[in-house]
């Protein structure tokens, strides 16, 4: 992924964790589900172990996909892991996922549409290929006039 494409890890005010919460918790307190919300609420990057310690939860990617990401999707938040970026020593990767919460791109960018970085990759690409391929005759369907659109590249 490009790096001005990776989406920041946010914190959530007290307000959004109290929106999170009563779509997650269901009249239960301290629940697994909840003490995972309330932990990255409040720290963003938490390692996996921590996580699991903090928590008393095991399988935090099972809970996380099933029981909270569906929940909060309305909210335009969603939480998940990726490996992180530094290296421990001796050039090994770091074995731990980092988790945090993450707000939608559309919700964070005055406009976002996934769309047009999309297009304009492939306008480039094509535009790229009969370049090199000055002879190349792309056929006349309707993925050809999709791409004529993409402002013009016959």
């Amino acid at each position: 992924m490009r790096d001005n494409m990776r989406l920041k890890p946010i914190l959530l005010t007290d307000a959004e964790l109290s929106d999170v919460l009563r779509l997650v918790t269901f009249r239960r307190s301290n629940t697994g589900i909840e003490r995972i919300c309330r932990l990255l609420a409040a720290n963003a990057e938490v390692e996996t172990d921590r996580l699991n310690w903090a928590c008393s939860i095991v399988n935090v990617s099972d809970l996380v996909r099933k029981c909270i990401n569906p929940r909060i999707e309305k909210l335009g938040l969603y939480i998940a892991c990726e490996r992180p970026s530094y290296i421990l020593g001796k050039g090994h990767a770091h074995p731990a996922m980092l988790w945090s919460f993450y707000r939608d791109a559309v919700a964070n960018d005055t406009y976002y549409d996934g769309d047009d970085e999309l297009s304009e990759d492939l306008k480039n690409d094509v535009a790229d290929l009969l370049n090199q391929h000055p002879h190349l005759k792309l056929p006349d369907d309707e993925w050809i006039g999709s791409l004529d659109k993409l402002d013009g590249l016959k």
